[in-house]
């Protein structure tokens, strides 16, 4: 009577890595920046538009910009200001600054918010308090920790956005405007991701588009 051994192969080794010529140096993988904790956890804070009707507060004679509002200029000055600019909206505030078709004059913006500002497919948003939609955040932290955690904000909404079949996030806006912010109704809706950035990325895209200043 036979019977049947059983016998289990092994498993092929890998081939071995290539060596790497002489003279020539061993590339190191690329590894992500560890950052440092963030000043606050802002994981379960729901993000809100920054765009609403009736943003506009200024006289109808004053210059308006798309994208930019409540333009204005410094009477006989440089100076510009507005509410936060789309992403498109800095580059036509930009734009006022050219002299002719030269290359425009350097250019200083001073970013006057005090919290997050990410951009979801070029409209500026800012976290918010879950039971208080319509307050500011009250973050009193240097502005390298206030970078720190807009990083750490943005990274936590780009893990929602990956983890959603539909590659998208729920946004918060406000469904009519009313003088006293607190009567705004809230509207919740989901928004697919075509684009998702802090303000920094902002920044560096104006260098790649004309404003190397």
């Amino acid at each position: 009577m036979l019977k049947r051994q059983d016998s289990k192969m092994a498993a092929p080794e890998p081939p071995p890595a290539e060596p790497v010529p002489e003279g020539e140096e061993v590339p190191e993988e690329e590894t992500e920046p560890q950052l440092p904790p963030p000043c606050m956890d802002l994981t379960g804070f729901p993000l809100k538009v920054d765009v609403f009707d009736a943003m506009h507060m200024l006289d109808d004679k004053q210059e308006k910009v798309e994208g930019a509002p409540n333009f204005r200029q410094v009477s006989g000055f440089p100076i510009f200001a507005s509410g936060q600019p789309t992403e498109e909206g800095y580059l036509k505030v930009l734009d006022k600054t050219k002299v002719g078709e030269d290359t425009p004059p350097r250019a200083i913006w001073f970013n006057m918010r005090k919290e997050p500002v990410i951009y979801v497919n070029g409209n500026p948003c800012t976290p918010r308090y879950p039971d208080d939609l319509h307050r500011n955040l009250e973050i009193q932290f240097p502005v390298d920790e206030l970078e720190n955690l807009q990083t750490h904000y943005l990274k936590h909404l780009t893990q929602l956005k990956e983890e959603d079949a539909n590659q998208s996030i729920k946004i918060h806006k406000d469904g009519a405007f009313a003088e006293n912010p607190m009567e705004r109704e809230d509207i919740e809706e989901t928004v697919k991701v075509e684009s998702i950035k802090e303000v920094k990325d902002i920044y560096e895209g104006l260098k790649e588009n004309g404003f190397p200043n």
